[in-house]
């Protein structure tokens, strides 16, 4: 900022300078002449910091652009992949539920867990917990197995008693 300053002070006195020589000067050759002069020197004291331009500061500021247009796309690439994993979770609940369903055994509330990698999501990601009857307490083995064959991920199996479903 102390150059800019300096840079416009310079050439508000050559201006000056300049202004009041054009005025002191009888007309004349010599004046057409000096005018000439006085203009060449006007453009040089223009363009001579451009000499000493710090190509740096554009690159800076390209550099400065280029980060916030990659954060929205950081941030648009965060809410896709919420919406993925929110989506992911609602179908593999629905598919849970069916399963279940299919076998006769009613669910009081099915939880779906996704652990986010950092490359390609896995099934061993997904952890699926349910709440089921303690009345299908004996079938326990039976329904892991299946549902691990089916969803090809872990299950986590909780019972409450009937009475508690019932009521809720």
């Amino acid at each position: 900022m102390q150059d800019f300053r300096q840079w416009a002070f310079s050439i508000c006195c050559a201006a000056l300078a300049g202004g009041m020589l054009r005025i002191i000067l009888p007309e004349s050759s010599v004046k057409k002449t000096f005018c000439v002069i006085i203009s060449t020197f006007m453009v040089l004291s223009i363009v001579s910091p451009l000499k000493n331009f710090d190509k740096s500061f554009i690159k800076t500021e390209l550099e400065i652009s280029q980060q916030k247009e990659n954060s929205h796309t950081y941030e648009f690439s965060d809410t896709a992949e919420e919406m993925f994993k929110n989506i992911a979770c609602e179908k593999i609940k629905h598919l849970t539920k069916t399963k279940l369903e299919e076998m006769g055994i009613k669910t009081a509330n099915i939880s779906v867990y996704i652990d986010q990698p950092e490359t390609q999501l896995q099934a061993k990601d997904i952890v699926i917990e349910c709440i089921l009857p303690e009345s299908s307490n004996p079938r326990h083995d039976e329904i892991c197995k299946l549902l691990e064959y089916e969803l090809g991920t872990t299950i986590r199996i909780g019972y409450i008693t009937d009475q508690t479903m019932a009521e809720g």
